[in-house]
Order: structure tokens, then sequence, then C-alpha cells
């Protein structure tokens, strides 16, 4: 604990120091999550099955926080197949886009929304390159590793 008290049950570990943990984190880390918009709705954008050689399923899934439906966020999640029960998530954050992660050309290709270039053009496609990012994301690895 916090004042130096060993935690000696699971019970003294749910009902004090993982509250603890969780506060310290809040305070000096993250800071304290924002409530969830009234309007948060998800939608499946599109699902494959029989991604990374049948090993998962990839899905795209749209996030909107408002009912604007113009303006969202796309998450891609892969999902192993052959899986008992839960499995580890992997969140990560790219900057050029879901289509520089892998070659797949399933992945819908993402809208940049950028400064305008010297064209005047916001919003350009295509501005990285499909799978430019794929060595910093070992989709087949995790999935390999996630199903034992």
């Amino acid at each position: 604990m916090e004042n130096g008290q060993v935690v000696t049950s699971t019970k003294m570990w749910n009902e004090k120091r993982r509250p603890e943990i969780l506060q310290l984190f809040e305070t000096h880390v993250y800071g304290k999550a924002p409530a969830h918009p009234k309007d948060l709705h998800f939608k499946v954008l599109n699902e494959d099955r029989y991604a990374v050689g049948n090993m998962a399923t990839r899905k795209e899934v749209a996030v909107y926080f408002t009912k604007d439906e113009t303006k969202f966020m796309t998450v891609l999640m892969y999902i192993p197949n052959k899986r008992k029960g839960a499995v580890p998530m992997f969140f990560g954050l790219n900057f050029k886009g879901n289509h520089s992660v892998s070659e797949d050309p399933g992945i819908t290709q993402s809208v940049i929304r950028m400064k305008p270039g010297p064209d005047g053009v916001e919003g350009r496609t295509g501005v990285f390159k499909r799978g430019a990012e794929a060595s910093r994301w070992p989709i087949e690895m995790l999935i390999a590793n996630g199903m034992r």
C-alpha cells in the first residue's frame, strides 16, 4: 500500500490497493476519463472472417461520438478465430491510417485529415502507402501467439 502496509488478501487488493493504484494513475499519468458521450454509437463497416490466412477475423468499426455520422474514427481489429474465451487486445495509435499497418487490400484506405496542400485539397487519400508501417505492426505474429 502507499503507506507501506503489505497487501495480504484478495479482498484487501480489491478494496484498497487496486483503487489506490488507479487513483495514482489518474492523478499522475492519464487523468480522469471523461464520461461516455450521450450519443456514442458504433457501426461495423466491414468484416472478413478469413483474414491473416484464415487465422483471424478482421473488423473495421466506426466509432461515432455524436449523432453526426460524418465525424468518426475507425478502429481496426483482428480477433483470433481459434480461441477459447477472451484473448488480449493490443491497441495502438497510428498516424498514417489503418491501411498503413498491413498490405491487406481489404482494409479501407484512410482519408488523412491534414492541412490543405499546395493544391488547396484537404482530406487527401493515398498520402501514405498501404502497408508502409507493417514492420511496426506484427499482426500475424500477434494472432499466432494469441491462439496458444
